[in-house]
């Protein structure tokens, strides 16, 4: 069932397969605290809600819900990885803004004309006055959602209020008109960093997509089948080659654009299915190659069971999913998910990776075959990392008695910070350090710190039952028996 869904919806969080001992809080990896100064003249309310993603991995926004003081200002502090744009709500405007990790911004705008007004100081002023320009030129839209087998697409309210009343040619000869001013704004731009250019461009050039491929999604039920066919082939002003781009897989305008394609490519199929799930994922097979088709194939399996709990779509195809997907962070994130309940796949091994000891020996996972490990990734910085092993000492030394391997896994930027904490801290086991840890984090969909996995005898996963009252002495155990 398809459905239309106001913007910034929480979904429902699943549980991971990491095995949390003590879940005192995550630590969002290699973050930096910075902060955003608004200062607005004639308030017309008090409220400002700020959304962003606390990493790149995460499905949803942050909402921050902050209030103007008596003199009209607040300030907000920032726990971010990495550069991103940030959205600004107030009233009915939605003000995005350039977060340049780790500078701090002051942004100032008067409340009765606010894009008229709006000024910033700071390290991103410029940048900020170059993304303020063109969404003075091109105004940003209310957002709303199409939603079908779990899978939601963001794009503009408006489409939905003029889809049935504009024909095929006038639409999309709107949407070239604006590519064409667009490209003509970017083209003008002078002091703006070129690869800040280049990437709102990129994002621009995708919204438009979206905003193409959603109005033949809305028209499906209108359209006969040979008035669909007919128009999707004069829609020349799209064509897969010209967006494929593996490179922006992380970007979430991106990953909105392939879930917009998923759709439209399935027309003139009718997403009110009501097997539309099953279906989506068979036409992805049949009809998209590569990243594409495995993004949104652990997307659909990972919105099913996030959604509903149900596990039908994985344990169907999972399987055979992860022996062919050749992009292992995909595979990775279903497995995240789905946690505990993922049991039904016994064959998904746990990726080698490769670190360092205190002695500079080389430490792979792999030499570990024949044993159980308990591996832990944490990092120096990481708080809740360092109060985890504390409070959970005396059931990590009756684990190691038992013959668990502990492999305390650093994801430390440098060496001499992960030494020195370890003289400080005493963490049972064998403490290792990840010389490449993007690619540990990767591998691993790592977005937050603390996290846990437990691997069995024969190399592969490992997971512990969710049941109330559960013996995990004993469940550790079980994992020694098996061959």
């Amino acid at each position: 069932m398809r459905k239309l869904i106001c913007t910034f919806r929480s979904s429902m969080k699943a549980p991971l397969v990491f095995f949390m001992v003590f879940l005192i809080a995550l630590s969002p990896l290699w973050a930096e605290s910075f902060k955003i100064s608004i200062k607005v003249d004639n308030p017309v309310e008090q409220e400002i809600a700020i959304y962003y993603y606390k990493h790149k991995n995460a499905d949803s926004p942050n909402i921050a819900k902050i209030y103007l003081g008596d003199n009209g200002q607040v300030e907000f502090m920032f726990d971010l990885q990495e550069d991103q744009l940030v959205h600004i709500h107030y009233g009915k405007e939605v003000i995005p803004v350039f977060m340049a990790v780790p500078h701090d911004l002051k942004m100032h705008f008067d409340a009765k004309k606010i894009w008229e007004s709006l000024h910033f100081e700071g390290e991103g002023a410029t940048n900020n006055k170059f993304l303020a320009d063109f969404h003075r030129k091109f105004p940003p839209q209310e957002i709303t959602q199409f939603e079908a087998g779990y899978v939601s697409v963001d794009f503009p309210a408006e489409l939905f209020s003029k889809f049935k009343t504009i024909t095929p040619d006038a639409f999309r000869k709107d949407i070239v008109d604006r590519e064409t001013a667009q490209k003509a704004f970017f083209k003008q731009q002078k002091h703006a960093p070129e690869d800040l250019i280049q990437k709102f461009e990129q994002k621009a050039k995708y919204e438009n997509a979206v905003e193409l491929l959603m109005y033949y999604v809305l028209n499906q039920p209108y359209w006969k089948e040979a008035k669909m066919r007919t128009e999707k082939d004069k829609n020349k002003a799209f064509r897969w080659g010209k967006y494929r781009a593996e490179d922006l897989i992380e970007e979430k305008y991106y990953q909105n654009f392939l879930k917009a394609y998923l759709f439209y490519s399935f027309l003139p199929g009718n997403p009110d299915d009501f097997d539309i799930v099953n279906l989506l994922y068979d036409h992805a097979d049949k009809n998209l190659k590569k990243q594409a088709k495995y993004w949104l194939q652990a997307e659909l399996m990972i919105r099913q069971y996030d959604r509903t709990g149900r596990t039908r779509l994985a344990k169907k195809h999972f399987d055979r999913y992860y022996e062919e997907n050749p992009y292992p962070e995909f595979s990775q994130k279903v497995i995240d998910t789905y946690g505990m309940d993922l049991d039904f796949v016994p064959q998904t091994a746990a990726p080698d990776f490769v670190t360092v000891d205190l002695d500079g020996n080389t430490v792979n996972l792999a030499d570990f075959k024949g044993k159980v490990v308990y591996i832990s990734f944490w990092a120096s910085w990481c708080k809740p990392c360092l109060k985890g092993f504390v409070q959970s000492e005396y059931l990590r030394k009756d684990l190691m008695d038992m013959g668990i391997v502990l492999l305390n896994v650093s994801l430390d930027k440098e060496a001499e910070v992960w030494q020195k904490t370890l003289k400080k801290h005493r963490i049972i086991g064998l403490n290792v350090l990840a010389p490449d840890m993007e690619a540990v984090q990767k591998t691993y969909g790592l977005g937050t710190l603390p996290a846990y996995h437990i691997v069995g005898k024969d190399g592969r996963f490992c997971f512990l039952s969710d049941k109330e009252g559960r013996n995990i002495l004993e469940e550790f155990r079980g994992f020694l028996k098996k061959k």
